[in-house]
């Protein structure tokens, strides 16, 4: 190996890295290849994984020596991936609603209506609760565990940016179907349900296919919640914001 260490580091190999581990980062050191080797080295360490999702995907197997990014699609694809799957989202939330026996509570107040669409929401936090649970692993398993180095971004950057995602669209989800369940009939909270699970299927694609197919798990998960609240403004409009709170 090269004695100057802002040489070594942009010439070192797979076998170098192995044989020798971790090299530290100088002054010197081109800031990307400090973050590629060591961000090697981790993973040949540490080699965490949970629920069977490598933890060390973001470093490519073939060569660690490449700078490219991953390609992204185009803005035509992105637009076409997400018209596709909002409309199989709308036809199988449609087939669901009309087909799938799903529970029909007779609950009468709108008090009743709000808390059985709370208690459904534990699957949709679940997810950031899931989220989290990840994020905590990857900082545990690799150097990101240090808070202040900014090389942990490196590690967790993905899973941030996923958890980041799923916080905002569960602000929107869970309001809009509390909202929308305080103007349903009893017999029309079977869509509750239906909108938990593909709010939580969407979540689950979204983070899988991030970044190059994150698309599809945003259109799964984000199209049903302005689906929601375009109902929510129609009743808002049609059967006015004091429904059923004045006894009419």
């Amino acid at each position: 190996m090269a004695s100057n260490p802002g040489t070594a580091r942009s010439t070192l190999s797979l076998s170098d890295l192995e044989e020798h581990g971790s090299v530290g980062c100088t002054p010197q050191s081109p800031a990307l290849d400090c973050i590629r080797v060591d961000l090697y080295t981790a993973c040949v360490r540490y080699k965490p994984t949970f629920i069977g999702l490598p933890f060390c995907s973001t470093v490519t197997m073939k060569d660690r020596q490449s700078t490219e990014k991953p390609a992204l699609p185009s803005r035509g694809t992105i637009m076409g991936r997400l018209i596709l799957t909002s409309a199989v989202v709308a036809l199988g939330a449609y087939l669901a609603y009309h087909s799938l026996p799903a529970p029909r509570p007779r609950l009468e107040t709108w008090q009743s209506k709000l808390m059985y669409t709370l208690r459904w929401q534990v699957f949709s936090l679940s997810t950031l609760l899931l989220g989290v649970m990840i994020v905590a692993l990857v900082r545990f398993c690799t150097p990101a565990i240090h808070p202040l180095d900014p090389r942990g971004e490196a590690y967790i950057g993905v899973y941030t940016r996923c958890l980041q995602n799923t916080l905002e669209q569960l602000v929107l989800s869970v309001p809009g179907q509390l909202i929308l369940s305080s103007y349903l009939e009893s017999d029309s909270l079977k869509i509750i349900p239906i909108l938990v699970v593909v709010f939580v299927v969407g979540r689950v694609a979204f983070c899988l296919g991030y970044p190059i197919n994150r698309s599809y798990g945003f259109a799964i998960s984000y199209f049903p919640t302005l689906f929601t609240y375009g109902m929510d403004i129609f009743f808002f409009f049609t059967a006015g914001p004091a429904f059923r709170l004045t006894g009419d």
